[in-house]
């Protein structure tokens, strides 16, 4: 019987943890979109400015908003070679599907995008960044 509770409270904990990671996901998802509209279309940024703005300042703050909610540990080498490994494999698997496969954008970028979601909290769980 304590082999169960244990089983249980593991799968528990990592249903937390996916939680946390998937509120914090949406939540920044739909930040990037509106500071993205703010600073181009109502300010009037040049793109590239207003996008860099938005990347680099999302980027410390939701590795801030997974300390505050309890999902990662304070490692940013670790946060930041997660996401750079993240943004790596993004453009390979991504030039992979559309060039090689000659797969739909839309559907290669929706493919990519959800992998790489479980694989980067695979990679913080497989490399001891989450939280205990």
């Amino acid at each position: 019987i304590g082999y169960i509770k244990n089983k249980v409270k593991k799968h528990r904990k990592l249903a937390i943890d996916f939680s946390k990671y998937l509120v914090i996901g949406i939540i920044f998802t739909f930040l990037n979109v509106f500071f993205m509209w703010l600073l181009i279309d109502v300010v009037g940024l040049y793109s590239a400015v207003g996008a860099a703005i938005v990347v680099v300042c999302l980027f410390f703050g939701k590795f801030y908003a997974y300390i505050i909610v309890k999902f990662l540990r304070r490692n940013f080498f670790g946060y930041v070679a997660v996401n750079l490994a993240s943004a790596l494999l993004n453009i390979a698997f991504v030039w992979l599907l559309i060039e090689v496969f000659h797969m739909p954008t839309f559907y290669a970028s929706f493919a990519v995008v959800l992998l790489l979601f479980i694989g980067r909290f695979l990679a913080f769980k497989k490399l001891r960044l989450i939280a205990e």
